[in-house]
């Protein structure tokens, strides 16, 4: 980040006749020279006519400006210098400003006369009490540029402070800009954010918004579950334990209340199963022509559907249990030769199946090679016992048993810290192709001579003993540690190149 922006728009005209073309600019330097003018006015000057008052006892500050370029500058300050709320002492306009800090007034003045702001070193809750101040006194250029450098430079802050920052953003019309990096946290984390505490805060234009995106990192059974969670969370009095004892009237509240939710969830995605367990106990709160959308689709498979809900394509839910769809994006770029991370995470250029999910299907190697063998293209993925550390390999040739080693050109490793945070991530491409895999029946996946690799013979590889990184055939290590380890969790997926879903 810039230590210095100064916060600026260029023009530029050209008009052209016959035989002359002109082309004006507005050039930097003058408004450099402008700008160390003004701050020369700020400091120096001995004819203000407005005093401001700042911060509380005992850490009131008084600031000299000018009312001539406050009202120009800020339509906040328009107001608040009229004739009907200025107070006058002499000559002199004096204003009291309780609620902002001192430190925070002093760089919007200096930016209200001098276009310029300086930020570094400044951490997130600073920002945050920035912003709020930029909001209240109409800043609209400023009030982008901070918000900017918030999502920018802050995201991990950001998710850490999640709660706090969603009800700052839609208490405040005006933050945009943080408005839609939180829609976009909760698409990406669904999982995290649609806990009780954030239900109960979760607005319905928000979560409808939310509904409708197609990047919503959530299965469709969540989805339902969630909208359903949400709806009782705002009727305290319907109980989920006693739904064979709620009276028509509760069915009629709970789909009054989830009236504009209802159908924004694809029911053609959700199993038969779940369907019959998890969304017919609710019948009674769905209009009439998504249930009979749901009904036709399991006895007549192949009729089209009627209701809109239900002819919704799917979304880009990824069935993973430790990493989001923005990781895999991330991964998608790596496997098409990019090392640079990618814009959004609606960059997905490839389709990621599960296969194998340890917590469910077991740690051992012959249990990885049955269900991951002759699969093509894999990413496999692992979470550390005690660390929560995340890493994984890419192998492009289809594991198989072949008793040795596999060449590729195309395999990496990587770690993506814990999750939560960008600068944590490591990528390692191969750089020993010959001996980028080893493939063997008694073993689990191994990338180089270990560069990563679990387990081995009868050693399930939630066992300490199992695991192990170090750096040989591989650009770098992916841990610190070159000690044996645990997994916690893994899940093998295989990669397919995405196709377009056809309307």
């Amino acid at each position: 980040m810039l230590a210095k922006t100064i916060l600026q728009k260029s023009t530029s005209s050209k008009s052209t006749t016959t035989n002359i073309t002109t082309t004006t600019h507005t050039t930097t330097s003058f408004l450099g020279s402008l700008s160390t003018d003004l701050c020369s006015l700020l400091e120096d000057a001995d004819d203000f006519n407005v005093l401001i008052k700042v911060g509380q006892d005992p850490n009131i500050r008084e600031f000299r400006a000018h009312s001539v370029l406050l009202r120009a500058r800020s339509a906040y300050f328009r107001r608040a210098l009229s004739r009907d709320w200025a107070k006058m002492e002499g000559n002199c306009i004096v204003f009291n400003k309780s609620n902002i800090s001192s430190d925070v007034f002093e760089i919007i003045l200096n930016y209200l006369y001098t276009g310029t702001i300086t930020l570094s070193g400044q951490d997130a809750d600073w920002l945050l009490d920035l912003l709020m101040a930029v909001d209240e006194l109409c800043l609209k250029e400023l009030l982008d540029f901070v918000q900017d450098q918030l999502v920018q430079n802050q995201s991990s802050w950001l998710k850490m402070n999640f709660k706090k920052i969603y009800e700052m953003a839609f208490n405040h019309p005006a933050l945009t800009t943080l408005q839609d990096h939180c829609r976009q946290i909760i698409c990406d984390d669904p999982e995290s954010k649609f806990k009780s505490d954030m239900l109960q805060l979760l607005d319905e234009n928000v979560l409808v918004s939310i509904l409708q995106r197609d990047d919503l990192n959530l299965t469709e059974i969540r989805t339902w579950e969630t909208i359903i969670n949400w709806g009782i969370v705002q009727n305290p009095r319907l109980d989920p334990e006693d739904l064979k004892n709620w009276t028509s009237e509760d069915f009629v509240t709970l789909a009054t209340t989830l009236e504009r939710c209802i159908p924004l969830v694809r029911y053609l995605q959700i199993s038969p199963a779940d369907m019959f367990n998890k969304v017919l106990p609710y019948k009674d709160i769905l209009p009439n022509d998504i249930f009979q959308d749901i009904l036709r689709s399991q006895f007549i498979p192949s009729a089209p559907a009627a209701s809109p809900s239900c002819k919704a394509r799917p979304r880009g839910a990824i069935d993973s249990k430790l990493i989001s769809r923005g990781h895999l994006a991330i991964i998608s770029n790596w496997i098409d030769g990019k090392s640079s991370t990618p814009k959004s995470i609606n960059d997905l250029f490839h389709e990621f199946e599960l296969l194998l999910r340890g917590s469910q299907d077991g740690f051992m190697a012959h249990t990885f090679h049955h269900k991951c063998n002759n699969q093509g293209e894999t990413v496999v993925l692992l979470k550390i016992q005690g660390t929560g550390q995340l890493i994984g390999g890419y192998n492009d040739v289809p594991w198989s048993n072949v008793g040795g080693w596999v060449p590729s050109h195309k395999s990496f490793i990587f770690s993506l810290g814990d999750g939560t945070n960008l600068s944590d991530i490591i990528l390692s491409r191969v750089h020993t192709p010959h001996f980028a895999i080893y493939d063997s029946s008694d073993r689990g996946p191994i990338f180089g001579s270990w560069d990563l690799g679990m387990g081995a013979y009868d050693h399930p590889f939630d066992n300490e003993a199992s695991c192990n990184c170090q750096q040989h055939h591989y650009e770098r290590n992916i841990m610190e540690s070159t000690d044996r380890f645990a997994v916690e969790e893994y899940e093998v997926f295989r990669v397919d190149r995405k196709i377009d879903w056809v309307k």
